[in-house]
């Protein structure tokens, strides 16, 4: 538990936190801002309540800053530490198996002084290269957006991000947990691999006997599939986590038998068996922890089921709701953020409009096309399941919980009572009821929106409905070019609520947007991503792509991806992401080197390689690259010293080397020459 006190000298607050910490039942505590020059361990104890306790103090400066740490020696075993006036560092072993540290710190107020405090920080971090918990008052933001009526302030911005950046942290959330009702049902695709969910799906599917319509039926049986999923998860199922860790401790112990004296024959068929089940049940959670991450992509040989497990926490964090401001005031309480989201969306989805524009003109008929019959020809199974597989089996499901894995994978059970649906739907143009029912998700359109409108809402529809959508599209595909005309580029998306005028005056472009119903804005503006208007050559035109890899690197965490996955990264996603504004601007000198830093940063940072001179000329003599180098460069083959001028720019350890080349003849001869 931490909390930023603000002061431990009154009773009343001390009686606050002792309960608050009881509680919790907390066995880590830290405090910052006591306020109190120094803090007696009676007064600690009175604070704690607990006779096993170990504490460290830094006093405070007057009545500005000091830091209190109160843990429990049985939860977490200390090690090492170190302390200053800014903070207190805890180095040692949680229930003597993680070993990790804990930072309580106050940072200073200045801008200058913050960038002073992360570097000291950060250099503490290769001496204590553990994973760190970090508690803190930072004194800075991450982004604009995390404090209403905040001035710009880049320079605090930027060194607070290639902190936390650089010391591979993750900001959670620092909110407790709040009721927000019952969580949907979701599929979980590990279900599928496991032994006896076969066997459970075709006995639910054969022994419910559902009267009505097709689509009716199918509803049904899916509903009560959902019933019977939920208990065998939790009975048969389990936590996989914890079985793995029972496996892996009883093949252990089978290991250290072996090197002992040799196996028993039974003993024997035991460990094989062991390795399976841990083989089996370690691609399980990363099978389940990657469905929770979202990720679209694995890294071979990396630690995948931790990257998953931190991806999902990040996610989890990111996209969580906390509070909404509406009208500058701000709600947090569940209940009232669900009324206000609902008002919200009400609006949004009524219509104001006193008179719509009307569309005119001649347009193509889809009659006179050869693919016209089969706009309304029966559904073939052959035609659905290669819809069915087309489509992305781990997006987001809709209210049944089910996603497209699910018929992906079990076709052959349920693909019976899908056909039937969609030949229902082909004979009477109807949809059962509830079936086209959706979620509608928030998608943050910025980091730390504050109110509704900087959420972009996105309808999350049920699978049978995804189905019958990808189908009928498939159909729509081949008559399109029929209606479509050969100039028409691209259609004009139901979102342009914003008209433009270049060379047009006001008036006329205020009756345009009149008549429209739109908003009018100037130059300079973006038009499909790109800003037109903007001078290409200033840095500040550049930062949606700066912010972009900035992005990506944090969502990274280089230390749970092997180097070469850290170069396969940066060659096939960073290297991609200027490349649409290269498409019409050429970048600055300065951008690209920020993109170089922020890339080899990643690359190079927390590894045993980090700053390590890769001076391979002098040893790979033979290959093609050095070759080519001597050519362009005039070098002797034999030799690995460039000639030198006065107007040469060389690379810092390259300068290095020259100099002491240049200093000792003796030295150069015996190593370079």
């Amino acid at each position: 538990m931490s909390w930023n006190v603000r002061g431990l000298g009154k009773l009343e607050k001390k009686g606050r936190i002792r309960k608050l910490i009881y509680e919790r039942k907390a066995d880590v505590v830290l405090f910052q801002e006591t306020k109190k020059v120094s803090i007696s361990e009676c007064e600690v104890r009175a604070s704690r309540g607990r006779r096993n306790m170990d504490f460290m103090v830094v006093g405070s400066n007057g009545t500005a800053g000091g830091l209190l740490c109160i843990w429990d020696p049985d939860f977490f075993q200390l090690v090492d530490c170190c302390s200053n006036r800014r903070f207190i560092l805890l180095s040692g072993t949680l229930l003597h198996t993680f070993n990790y540290t804990i930072l309580n710190m106050y940072a200073p107020n200045e801008v200058s002084s913050r960038c002073k405090f992360w570097d000291s920080l950060m250099k503490l971090k290769s001496a204590f290269p553990n994973p760190w918990c970090l508690r803190r008052n930072l004194n800075e933001i991450r982004n604009i957006g995390e404090r209403v009526g905040c001035s710009r302030r880049d320079k605090g911005i930027i060194d607070l991000n290639s902190f936390i950046e650089s010391c591979e942290l993750n900001d959670l959330p620092l909110l407790g947990k709040r009721d927000w009702g019952p969580k949907p049902f979701r599929f979980i695709n590990a279900w599928t691999i496991y032994p006896s969910f076969p066997s459970l799906l075709e006995r639910v599917w054969q022994e419910a006997r559902i009267n009505g319509r097709a689509g009716y039926a199918l509803f049904q049986k899916l509903k009560l599939l959902k019933v019977e999923l939920k208990k065998w998860n939790a009975e048969v199922f389990g936590n996989l986590s914890a079985k793995l860790k029972k496996a892996e401790e009883e093949l252990v112990a089978l290991n250290i038998l072996a090197e002992s004296r040799p196996l028993v024959e039974v003993e024997k068929i035991e460990r094989r068996a062991g390795r399976g089940e841990v083989w089996k049940l370690s691609r399980l959670v990363e099978w389940l922890w990657q469905q929770k991450s979202r990720v679209k992509w694995t890294i071979n040989g990396d630690k995948n089921t931790k990257f998953f497990h931190v991806m999902a926490s990040s996610k989890r964090s990111r996209n969580a709701i906390n509070s909404i401001t509406v009208k500058h005031e701000v709600f947090e309480e569940p209940a009232k953020v669900k009324y206000e989201v609902l008002q919200h969306f009400k609006r949004q989805f009524s219509e104001s409009w006193v008179r719509r524009p009307v569309l005119g003109g001649l347009f193509n008929s889809v009659q006179s096309s050869s693919v016209f019959h089969d706009l309304e020809a029966v559904f073939s199974e052959d035609k659905v399941r290669a819809a069915v597989k087309e489509c992305n089996g781990d997006k987001a499901p809709g209210l049944d919980g089910f996603n497209l894995l699910f018929f992906q994978k079990l076709w052959g059970s349920v693909h019976h009572e899908a056909m039937n649906f969609l030949r229902d739907f082909h004979a009477t143009n109807r949809l059962p009821y509830g079936i086209n029912s959706s979620f509608i998700t928030l998608v943050p359109k910025t980091d730390n929106p504050l109110g509704l409108s900087y959420y972009r809402p996105i309808s999350l529809v049920g699978s049978l409905y995804k189905i019958l959508s990808k189908v009928l599209a498939h159909r729509l595909k081949r008559v399109l070019p029929v209606v479509i005309g050969e100039t028409q580029s691209a259609f004009l998306g139901g979102g342009e609520s914003v008209v433009y005028g270049v060379g047009v005056d006001e008036e006329t472009l205020a009756s345009f947007a009149d008549t429209l119903n739109c908003k009018v804005h100037g130059l300079p503006l973006k038009f499909l991503g790109l800003p037109l208007g903007a001078n290409p050559g200033r840095k500040s035109t550049w930062k949606p792509v700066l912010d972009k890899v900035r992005s990506r690197l944090a969502g990274w965490k280089r230390r749970l991806i092997s180097f070469a996955g850290r170069l396969t990264l940066i060659k096939f996603v960073l290297y991609s992401l200027p490349n649409y504004y290269l498409s019409m601007f050429k970048m600055p000198s300065g951008v690209a080197r920020e993109i170089e830093r922020l890339e080899a940063s990643f690359l190079w940072g927390g590894n045993d390689l980090k700053r390590k001179a890769h001076l391979k000329f002098g040893c790979e003599v033979n290959a093609l690259w050095r070759r080519l180098l001597c050519s362009k460069y005039m070098i002797k083959e034999n030799n690995w010293i460039p000639p030198v001028s006065s107007s040469s720019r060389y690379f810092r350890i390259w300068r290095d080397v020259l100099a002491i080349a240049g200093h000792n003849q003796p030295l150069e001869e015996f190593y370079l020459v």
